[in-house]
C-alpha cells in the first residue's frame, strides 16, 4: 500500500480518475434520465476518429476531438427532425462507422505512432501535468454549467415540452449540454479509452438509481460511487498489475451489481 504513493506516475493517475469520477457521474444521470446512454458510446466512438484526425494534423488532441463530438451530436440532432429512422438506428450507424473510420486512419498513418489500444482502453498511468490541467479545467467548466442551468436541465428532462413553454432556451440548453459532454469525452479518452468511457458514466449512476429519493441525492451518490470505483480500481489495478482502465470498470460493475442485491427500504 505505501509502494502505492513512492510513484508519481500512480499519483497523477489517482488526481486524473478523481476528476473524471466528479465529471462522468452527474453527466451518467442525465444520459439515465433523458434515455440517452447509447449517445454517450456515440460521442466515445468518434473521439477515436478526433484523436487519429488530430494527431495527423498536429492540432490540439483535445480540442480536435471536442469538436469532431459537437458535429457528431449536430449531424445525430439534424437526422433525428429530418429523418423517419429511429434516432437510436442513427447513432448505432454514427457510432461505429465512426470507430471503423478512426481505426482505418491509424492504420493507415505513417511516420505518427498512434497506439490504437490506448485509445480504445486507455492509459490513466501515462496521464501527465498538461493533462491534468485539461481535466480540471474541464471539471470546473462542466460543474459551473451544471450549477447554473440545474433547475432548467431538470426541467428539460422531465418535460421538454414544459421547457418550451416556459420560455428556456431548449436548443440552447441543449447545445450546452451536448458540449459538455463532448469535454468530458474529450479529457476521457487518455484515462478511461473509447470504449470503457461510456461504462464510467453510466454504471455508477445506474447503481444509485434504485436508492435515490431526488435528482440531487442521485447525482451526489453516483459522485460517491464513481470516485470509490476510480480510487479502488487504480488501487487494484496497481497491487494486482492489471490494466487500469478495465480494473475502474470492473469495480464501477461491482458497485452496481451490489446494489441490485441490496433491499430497497
Amino acid at each position: 500500500m505505501i509502494d502505492f504513493f513512492l510513484y508519481d506516475f500512480m499519483g497523477r493517475a489517482l488526481l486524473a480518475a478523481i476528476g473524471m469520477g466528479c465529471m462522468s457521474a452527474v453527466m451518467g444521470c442525465f444520459l439515465l434520465w433523458r434515455r440517452m446512454a447509447f449517445f454517450g458510446d456515440a460521442m466515445a466512438h468518434a473521439a477515436v476518429l478526433g484523436v487519429a484526425l488530430g494527431t495527423i494534423l498536429q492540432i490540439n488532441t483535445y480540442l480536435f476531438i471536442a469538436l469532431i463530438c459537437l458535429m457528431t451530436a449536430v449531424i445525430v440532432g439534424v437526422l433525428q427532425q429530418r429523418s423517419r429512422i429511429p434516432v437510436d438506428t442513427w447513432l448505432a450507424s454514427i457510432s461505429y462507422t465512426s470507430l471503423a473510420l478512426g481505426i482505418i486512419v491509424i492504420a493507415k498513418t505513417t511516420g505518427i505512432r498512434i497506439d490504437p489500444e490506448s485509445i480504445l482502453f486507455g492509459d490513466i498511468l501515462s496521464v501527465n501535468r498538461q493533462d491534468l490541467i485539461w481535466i480540471y479545467a474541464a471539471v470546473i467548466i462542466v460543474w459551473s454549467f451544471i450549477i447554473l442551468c440545474w433547475q432548467k436541465l431538470l426541467m428539460l428532462t422531465l418535460d421538454e415540452e414544459l421547457a418550451l413553454t416556459s420560455g428556456i432556451s431548449v436548443s440552447a440548453l441543449r447545445l450546452g449540454f451536448t458540449f459538455c459532454l463532448a469535454i468530458v469525452t474529450a479529457v476521457g479518452i487518455k484515462a478511461s479509452g473509447a470504449l470503457l468511457l461510456p461504462a464510467l458514466m453510466i454504471l455508477p449512476a445506474a447503481a444509485m438509481a434504485r436508492f435515490s429519493k431526488s435528482p440531487e441525492m442521485m447525482v451526489a451518490g453516483a459522485t460517491v460511487i464513481s470516485l470509490l470505483s476510480v480510487a479502488l480500481g487504480i488501487w487494484a489495478s496497481f497491487t494486482l498489475d492489471t490494466p487500469s482502465g478495465p480494473t475502474i470498470v470492473v469495480t464501477a460493475c461491482g458497485f452496481f451489481i451490489l446494489s441490485t442485491l441490496v433491499p430497497k427500504n
